[in-house]
């Protein structure tokens, strides 16, 4: 037996046709049947946002062979590493040897106009430093578990809080008589006011992406602990590569050229003439090794970068295409994407990064030029106006150069993650795809990354602040009472924390280093949530209809806020 349902358009609610299923009994109208008039069953409704997209007008991108990709510049890069490493071993051996860096040591603060002495226990120092950086930690999860329970009130938020504060800091400025700060702290607000106001209609957009980013993030929990692991190997190799500076600085190109000269010795108990030397250490190529090094440095950072972007795409990539290997916290999409950003296209991402890094040591080389032309005309060593505006010319051109190499790479390594191209390849498929839907405007879309932004300064102050209680709450890693100090009647009833944070002045110094921790900590944190929405704004524009197929509720929602906001460029 199959339930059936019949409507009618009477002008009467009294005429009305029920079917019974289990009696199969038939009730009749009250009104009489020439009286009714019959309506045709309806047809099931179907929304436009449940209407498949039409691919046919693009390219979609297929998985790559299991090969790997641009291998010499991952040979290349594995080599200046190994060199780096055997650098930072010997500068370790030098730094060494001659002192024991974990050992107390002491420092000098003022008491009541006299100097005195304090000893700072190095153990309570670097745990000190340690629950700093997991109270970052913590409130980088906290902030990223709110990010993804309230997108669009975040991405609210943030555009409504640089306005804010523009206004609240000029009204203290025309109270403080800084009319002239105030005035143009006003205006900033206003333009951030506009800013706010123009761009309001845009964030039902980008909270479509942010959830469904963050579902993402959520359902592969491991890719947060991947960005913690991130962050220590990058801690790692800045540690590695000040090292390998110090080395570098003491002996590459350096060495000592002595004078020897015949002097005549004044003293009356001393006869003859004494033979002096006079040894001065001189250095050749000391700018060519530090490039050389600063190189490096960048290398090895960006490829740390953008392996985290990788992993990330391929992840979410997966849960886009075949959410069953992406559901879990470390999940079999998460193993795969590791191995292949590991393997298979980690000379990709070598490729990508040396192209960075070489801008950046471009931008280096005309600021370190523009800054001594600078200083040779303030001491009239020849410097001239010409080479300045010229400098400046070409330090913007690269600036500019390298904004584009970093947008180039935030796509194509998202390509990268998810099919596993070559660096070139991937660059020309996103460049392709993206000209084939006139999406062009749809990447200048800044408020997911501004929403960033601001999370990472709150998450910041935050630290500082906890840094700050901690600090005077917990038993300090000041090592007892200063020495040679006499007591005074500030000090009887002061309590040992607040007497070093008075007059050491440590609390600024906490605060700050809070700060530092939670900027760079909740910053790789947050990188997830930004390779995560890169990824799905790809994913959309390669392949829409496998999210309406894995993931209809995020489809739905997507296709409305995009079709909403960017109509033209979206396509009906």
């Amino acid at each position: 037996r199959h339930k059936k349902e019949v409507t009618s358009n009477m002008t009467s609610p009294a005429e009305i046709i029920l079917v019974e299923e289990e009696a199969n009994v038939l009730v009749e109208p009250l009104l009489p049947s020439d009286h009714r008039t019959p309506s045709p069953s309806p047809e099931p409704q179907v929304t436009w946002e449940d209407e498949p997209l039409i691919e046919e007008d693009w390219d979609h991108g297929e998985v790559q062979e299991a090969v790997c990709q641009d291998k010499i510049f991952a040979v290349a890069f594995l080599l200046q590493f190994i060199g780096m490493v055997v650098l930072a071993v010997l500068g370790l051996q030098e730094m060494t040897a001659d002192a024991d860096f974990f050992e107390d040591f002491e420092i000098t603060i003022d008491v009541n106009g006299h100097d005195a002495e304090m000893d700072l226990d190095s153990g309570r120092y670097i745990l000190f430093h340690a629950i700093v950086a997991a109270t970052s930690i913590g409130w980088g999860i906290g902030a990223l578990l709110l990010y993804g329970a309230c997108a669009e009130t975040m991405v609210q938020i943030s555009l409504l809080v640089s306005p804010f504060v523009c206004f609240a800091l000029a009204l203290w400025s025309f109270i403080a008589s800084s009319i002239a700060l105030g005035v143009i702290l006003l205006v900033i607000g206003l333009f951030g006011s506009f800013f706010a106001y123009s761009n309001w209609y845009r964030v039902p957009f980008a909270a479509a992406n942010l959830v469904a980013g963050m579902t993402a993030v959520r359902k592969n929990f491991g890719l947060v602990f991947l960005s913690f692991l991130t962050v220590i190997k990058t801690w790692l190799w800045i540690s590695t590569a000040g090292f390998a500076l110090v080395y570098l600085y003491h002996h590459a190109g350096c060495h000592e050229e002595c004078d020897q000269h015949t002097s005549v010795s004044d003293s009356a108990d001393l006869t003859g003439d004494s033979i002096e030397v006079d040894c001065e250490q001189k250095c050749k190529h000391v700018e060519l090794y530090a490039l050389l090094w600063f190189l490096s440095y960048c290398w090895t950072y960006g490829v740390l970068k953008y392996m985290l972007h990788t992993n990330v795409a391929g992840v979410v990539g997966s849960w886009w295409f075949v959410p069953q290997e992406a559901s879990a916290c470390c999940s079999q999409a998460l193993c795969d994407s590791m191995y292949r950003t590991s393997v298979y296209s980690f000379g990709s991402i070598c490729f990508g990064s040396l192209v960075l890094s070489i801008t950046q040591v471009l931008e280096a080389v005309v600021r370190m030029a523009r800054l001594d032309n600078e200083r040779r005309r303030e001491n009239n060593e020849g410097g001239s106006a010409g080479a300045s505006v010229l400098f400046c010319l070409l330090e913007c051109l690269v600036q500019q150069l390298q904004r584009l190499v970093q947008y180039i790479n935030k796509w194509a390594f998202v390509y990268v993650g998810i099919y596993g191209f070559d660096y070139m390849t991937a660059g020309s498929k996103v460049y392709a795809l993206f000209q084939a839907r006139g999406w062009s405007v749809v990447l200048n879309d800044v408020l997911v990354a501004r929403s960033l932004q601001i999370i990472t300064l709150l998450v910041s102050v935050c630290t500082g602040v906890t840094s700050v209680l901690l600090y005077i709450l917990v038993p300090t890693w000041w090592d007892g009472v200063p020495e040679d100090s006499e007591p005074s009647h500030d000090m009887i009833d002061a309590d040992h924390t607040i007497f070093a944070m008075h007059h050491c002045r440590s609390c600024w110094i906490t605060f700050a280093v809070g700060c530092i921790y939670g900027a760079l900590l909740s910053s790789v944190v947050l990188k997830v949530v930004s390779s995560a929405v890169e990824t799905v704004i790809v994913c959309f524009a390669e392949n829409p209809n496998a999210l309406r197929e894995n993931h209809p509720e995020h489809s739905r929602s997507m296709t409305q806020a995009w079709r909403k906001v960017y109509p033209e460029e979206f396509g009906n």
